[in-house]
């Protein structure tokens, strides 16, 4: 779904510049018309096209290569934990939708269509037990999942799910054994059939990353229900590790299911928290352990690599099949909107285009990466000003009939603005993710350092200023607003939060409480979600 709505804010964008109106004073040129007349190829530059090589035979950017060879530079088969994930994941659905030359940048075989691989719930319902989606007990089953994530359980509680984590043992095994190896390289290319542009890559294995997430949880909480604490901790390690690896892909989607795997082991972690009562030694361990975790995906490297190639492939197949395709794509096949959309296609200086979105990459990138919090927000405050006034859409029929005095340059920087204005709510709201993610990472191990400190003393703490440097070395401050995070000790555990995006105090109130707020929070003891 994230692939056809990119693809559609390209297409739909490229048809709005229809609507640009002309610079004052420009008139079309006669070396314009014979331009029109023939598809301008985007020249291969650092400045335009990013990417000098690889070429396709037809002399494009192959961007997908392009991304897969920087990304896979030190992986191996061997130490490459996607190999193992692919192994219990199976041939599907990647057989019906990637070409052979996804399991070539793997250095493995194609999965054998027969053999032990991971069934998810739904899955193993259907065709295992033979109940279909429509049946009640399919869907008490899959509620039950849900709570199984959550808390400590038995087997006899929810039997199904138990049989259906027994039924995926040996598959689990090989995800485990994958988040113990030191890389992760899943490479972008393109189904069967289809054009190399990075606009239809597909990204197979996602859905399935999500599924062994889950299952690693139920797993997890189904050993703390029955005794085995060691067991429980090892199994969300490993989702921790899962997720932290699918982070490692080129693109936002694979950051943002990168973060929810992570999150959801972090819930869990509390969970174990809470119910086992670690002794000092363990809680040890345990920080040990989160300290030393693969790094959180950066969103920055996404907009840098990922997106911009996405971006600028997406112009390089525009100049190559022109206005036929945008037309086609929107079902513009007659009236004055196909006519418009094909003139203004004819006449757009591509080149312009990709230097002007690159340009804006660069500053996303180096305002993504601003330590500062407060400098960074104004700078993104600025850009959105700045492409309000460049990136504005027009509206009417009277000014897209003068889209026939813009020049080739004007067009070509009109379009550049107006995907880069599409495009910067969701950096914004990524690098929101990005430091939401960061915070529930430090507070799950202040959490655990209150723990330790508790076993100590026997109660917690007054002041999160005593965890350091005994418990832990440095107590992280809050990320959104710069100052101590709030703690709230009393009789039974404790409140601690931050405040989250809006900088509000909400007293501690996330996504899960009514009212809703955007703190983020632990509190000890845990509720459970409704």
């Amino acid at each position: 779904m994230m692939l056809a709505m990119r693809r559609a804010v390209l297409l739909c964008a490229a048809a709005i510049l229809a609507w640009q109106p002309a610079h004052a004073g420009e008139q079309p040129r006669a070396e314009d018309s014979k331009q029109e007349r023939s598809r301008q190829k985007p020249t291969i530059s650092k400045a335009t096209t990013y990417f000098t090589e690889p070429l396709t035979a037809a002399g494009d950017v192959d961007y997908a290569a392009a991304i897969n060879g920087q990304l896979s530079r030190g992986v191996t088969p061997e130490n490459n934990a996607n190999v193992l994930f692919w192994k219990a994941m199976g041939p599907e659905p990647v057989l019906s939708l990637v070409a052979p030359e996804f399991f070539k940048w793997l250095g493995m075989a194609v999965p054998a269509e027969q053999g032990d691989y991971f069934l998810d719930l739904s899955e193993y319902l259907e065709q295992v037990l033979g109940i279909k989606s429509d049946n009640p007990e399919f869907r008490q089953i899959d509620e039950h999942q849900g709570l199984a994530i959550e808390r400590p359980w038995k087997s006899d509680q929810y039997p199904r799910i138990a049989a259906w984590l027994k039924a995926n043992e040996k598959p689990l095994a090989l995800v485990v054994a994958g988040t113990k190896r030191s890389e992760y390289f899943a490479p972008l290319v393109n189904p069967k059939d289809v054009s190399t542009s990075l606009v239809s890559v597909s990204m197979p294995g996602l859905a399935k990353a999500r599924s062994f997430a889950r299952a690693l949880t139920a797993r997890a909480m189904l050993h703390v229900g029955e005794g085995r604490t060691r067991e429980a901790w090892q199994d969300l390690q490993a989702c921790h590790r899962l997720g932290r690896f699918v982070g490692r892909g080129a693109t936002m989607v694979e950051a943002l299911v990168s973060i929810g795997i992570d999150s959801t082991a972090t819930r869990a972690d509390l969970a174990i928290l809470e119910h086992t009562k670690p002794d000092a030694r363990q809680i040890r361990v345990y920080l040990n352990d989160l300290a030393t975790l693969p790094p959180l995906p950066e969103m920055a490297a996404k907009i840098e690599l990922g997106e911009r190639c996405i971006f600028l492939d997406s112009m390089q197949l525009f100049a190559n099949e022109g206005a036929d395709l945008v037309a086609g794509v929107l079902d513009l096949d007659k009236g004055i909107d196909a006519l418009l959309t094909r003139l203004v296609m004819r006449g757009i200086d591509w080149n312009t285009t990709m230097r002007t979105g690159n340009q804006w990459y660069n500053r996303m990138v180096k305002t993504l990466r601003d330590t500062n919090r407060q400098d960074r927000e104004r700078e993104f405050d600025q850009m959105d000003r700045e492409l309000k006034v460049v990136g504005q859409v027009p509206d009417g029929l009277k000014q897209s009939l003068k889209l026939v005095l813009a020049t080739r340059e004007s067009r070509g920087e009109a379009l550049g603005n107006i995907l880069v204005g599409l495009l910067l709510p969701a950096v914004r709201n990524i690098k929101h993710a990005e430091e939401q993610a960061i915070q529930k990472h430090d507070n799950l191990r202040i959490a655990f350092a209150l723990a330790a400190y508790r076993n100590q003393y026997r109660a917690y703490p007054k002041t999160l200023d005593q965890l350091a440097p005994r418990f832990l070395k440095q107590v992280a401050a809050d990320g959104f607003s710069g100052k101590p995070l709030v703690y709230r000790p009393n009789n039974k555990g404790y409140l601690l939060y931050s405040v989250g995006r809006n900088g509000k105090d909400e007293d501690g109130r996330d996504q899960y409480d009514d009212p809703t707020g955007d703190d983020i929070k632990v509190r000890i003891p845990l509720r459970s979600k409704p």
